[in-house]
């Protein structure tokens, strides 16, 4: 499950200010035997002790669906013991101007050894968004508005089975009620799946192989993951479909702190599923509104170049992206797919575990996007 992170749309004037922002923040430190000071290069309180690390940072973010926004991201990084790969509880909460509310705790762990995974996220949220149909043949000029409020759940848990393969059960609930809706629109006529009051809910199973390095800042290895889930009345929800889910990702290092990353990312949807829940080429390519491109089908992959650190806590990135969506897989055309390019910037938060903060401008067909988030996009 990825976390939930924080996207800002932003035209060229607004890059900027957010880039002034993003490297003006002034640090601050807390330790276990010090008072608050300043100047620790760090854009966040940070509490460190021998086994954990508790980094808060400030959200502030700028959008054309919300306005100015503002919140707090407290996020617990900590190991159960020496041997395990480091878990982290993350918590997040934002208001906007205009009385928009998100509310999430997600928690990722690692423990007895690294023999169990276990992950999940519990959020509430009231948010608006934009419905434009469906394929790669849309433009932004289709936008039709609404709003939902949505709350839910979701958790996996997985047991090490052989080596750094791993296997385990997924089961994730959504309740989505629409709050506001554009009159006249396609979704306002009641006839595409999901454009009403409804809940999701799926269960499945997961299998993977975890063979990085590190999970918050990959220089070596592979990460290949496969999920099948089922989504039914049968198990509270009011829509019937199926769903599988293939990520593969793979990491190389050259010259010290030079990484390229390279993922290979696919999801198929069988069924009558939600449109809020289609697959979309904006979740893996940045440069994209989330929704702008969605369907049942998605085939999409992205290779960044990484350099962290570059100068002191301060790394930079280059990354391009290509993904296509389709109502079936024989579809797949060249002509269908969009493709995007971009650069981005690192500050690490936390040394020991190269935790990061990231800064990304991506810029797509006619589109461009920024995207101001904690943890690395892959």
């Amino acid at each position: 499950m990825n976390s939930r992170y924080l996207v800002g749309r932003m035209n060229s004037l607004k890059l900027l200010f957010a880039i002034f922002l993003f490297l003006s923040v002034t640090p601050v430190s807390v330790t276990a035997d010090s008072d608050i000071t300043a100047g620790d290069s760090t854009s966040a309180a940070v509490f460190d002790t021998l086994e954990s690390s508790l980094t808060v940072l400030p959200a502030v973010f700028y959008m054309p669906e919300t306005k100015l926004g503002f919140g707090v991201y407290p996020n617990y990084i900590f190991r159960f013991s020496p041997h395990c790969r480091p878990s982290n509880l993350s918590f997040l909460a934002f208001y906007t101007v205009k009385k928009q509310i998100s509310i999430s705790f997600d928690p990722n762990l690692y423990f007895r050894d690294n023999r169990y995974i276990l992950s999940g996220t519990v959020f509430y949220e009231k948010w608006p968004n934009g419905f434009f149909g469906f394929g790669t043949g849309v433009s932004k000029e289709d936008e039709e508005e609404f709003t939902t409020r949505n709350t839910g759940f979701a958790i996996g848990i997985k047991r090490r089975v052989a080596k750094e393969l791993y296997a385990g059960l997924l089961y994730g609930l959504t309740n989505v009620k629409f709050l506001e809706i554009e009159e006249n629109g396609a979704l306002a006529q009641g006839d595409i799946t999901g454009s009403e009051n409804g809940t999701n809910s799926g269960a499945g199973f997961s299998i993977s192989w975890e063979g990085r390095d590190n999970t918050f800042f990959p220089g070596e290895g592979e990460y290949l993951e496969l999920e099948s889930s089922f989504y039914g009345r049968t198990i509270g929800g009011d829509y019937t479909y199926r769903r599988l889910t293939i990520d593969l990702r793979k990491y190389h290092s050259f010259y010290s702190d030079n990484v390229l990353a390279f993922q290979l990312y696919g999801d198929f949807i069988s069924g009558d599923a939600p449109f809020g829940n289609y697959s979309r080429v904006g979740q893996i390519v940045r440069g994209y509104l989330p929704m702008l491109y969605i369907e049942k089908k998605l085939v999409a992959a992205q290779l960044e170049y990484r350099r962290v650190p570059l100068l002191g806590r301060f790394g930079f990135t280059l990354f391009a992206g290509a993904g296509s969506v389709v109502r079936t897989i024989s579809d797949f055309r060249s002509s269908k797919f969009k493709f995007a390019a971009g650069f981005g910037f690192r500050y690490i938060l936390v040394e020991s575990e190269k935790f990061n903060i990231r800064l990304d401008y991506g810029i797509g067909h006619d589109s461009a996007e920024l995207y101001l988030a904690v943890g690395e996009a892959f």
